[in-house]
């Protein structure tokens, strides 16, 4: 008993000192894509931010590409501020033989104040707040904590048809020491494992 107390107690630990993260998302797939896997996909990011945007497309990137799965970063060939037609983008996704864009829309990020007061020890306030940290085998809570949230819509467009393929909405929660950029990876993992067992990458 007291060994798996000690094991929880260290996971508790990991988890809030490394900064952790987890995404929902809600789904849907065009049936007409059913049996379509793209090879190669433009990761686009709509965020202002630039750094914030980077951040979002290079986790896509990375894991798409751990799935065998090509994938550009937008803001390695689309230039910032420019206003590209619709026959320039065309030119442009068959240049680098893209036959997706995925689109990732920031809608909403915001820090939540979790009131925690109520819980009877450190270690049940950090599991439902998801925030807090440990010290010296001590806490110090002082009534709350900060949840950090990013909401976003992510779209798969077919290039040769331009219809959209597969969407998403998705809220991923973070705990305080969680920067966007793991916000990112976490959304980019759970995201890439849903187009995987939908058959739309490889």
């Amino acid at each position: 008993m007291m060994r798996k107390t000690v094991i929880a107690a260290w996971i508790i630990l990991v988890c809030f000192t490394a900064g952790c993260a987890r995404s929902r998302l809600s789904s849907f797939q065009d049936p007409a894509f059913t049996g379509k896997t793209f090879q190669k996909l433009l990761v686009m990011a709509t965020i202002s931010d630039m750094k914030l945007r980077n951040e979002m497309e290079q986790a896509f990137a990375e894991r798409l590409t751990r799935s065998s799965t090509m994938a550009v970063p937008s803001a390695t060939i689309l230039v910032p501020d420019h206003k590209y037609s619709e026959a320039e983008l065309s030119n442009l996704l068959h240049r680098y033989n893209i036959d997706g864009v995925l689109l990732i829309t920031l809608v909403d990020k915001y820090q939540e104040r979790i009131d925690i007061t109520n819980y009877a020890n450190c270690s049940s306030a950090m599991v439902s707040a998801n925030a807090a940290m440990l010290s010296n085998q001590t806490c110090d809570i002082s009534g709350y904590a900060l949840r950090l949230t990013a909401d976003c819509k992510i779209r798969l467009y077919d290039v040769a048809s331009n219809q959209t393929a597969w969407e998403a909405t998705s809220s991923t929660q973070g705990t305080s020491l969680a920067g966007f950029k793991i916000l990112a990876n976490s959304l980019a993992e759970k995201t890439v494992r849903e187009l995987s067992e939908a058959g739309l990458i490889r």
